[in-house]
């Protein structure tokens, strides 16, 4: 078998890139992650990826250097290993990259990479737009309507 791109890590940038490479039909992408699928139910709870840093089938058990402000202790470093990557462990924030670094990389060739263009991107997530138009992009679920709950999160096995 045989790809015009092989990508590493189905993680946030990952996913994205095959997606916007497998646009065109003329290209090939196989996407690879070592991790399992984000199947466990507190992948997909606010808060509830925190009982999963513990558990090495979904993050792969990272350390800082040795921190001086901590007592040289070495701290944890979430890193996802997992569909998803780190993004599925990450307490479902959002946080928009910076304008300077996109447009960084569209000053280095990455044509259509610039912060203008995500701009429009953004927007439809934030409303919702692109689920609702053809071949468009999922939205992020808007929570203003959810009906509020206790749940007890359960231990993953």
């Amino acid at each position: 078998m045989s790809h015009d791109f092989i990508i590493l890590g189905a993680g946030s940038a990952g996913c994205i890139l095959a997606e916007r490479l497998s646009a065109d039909p003329n290209v090939s992408v196989a996407l690879l992650e070592a991790g399992p699928w984000d199947w466990n139910p507190l992948i997909h709870l606010p808060m509830g990826a925190r009982k999963l840093f513990q558990y090495s089938k979904y993050q792969w058990g990272d350390l800082s250097e040795p921190e001086p402000s901590a007592g040289g202790r070495r701290m944890p470093v979430p890193h996802g290993r997992v569909i998803g990557g780190t993004g599925s462990l990450n307490f479902m924030a959002f946080v928009r990259g910076s304008p300077v670094d996109f447009d960084r990389w569209e000053a280095m060739g990455a044509t259509g990479w610039g912060y203008e263009p995500f701009c429009r991107v953004f927007a439809d997530w934030r409303t919702g737009r692109a689920a609702h138009r053809p071949g468009g992009v999922r939205a992020a679920p808007s929570m203003s309507n959810a009906p509020r709950r206790r749940t007890r999160l359960p231990t993953p096995g």
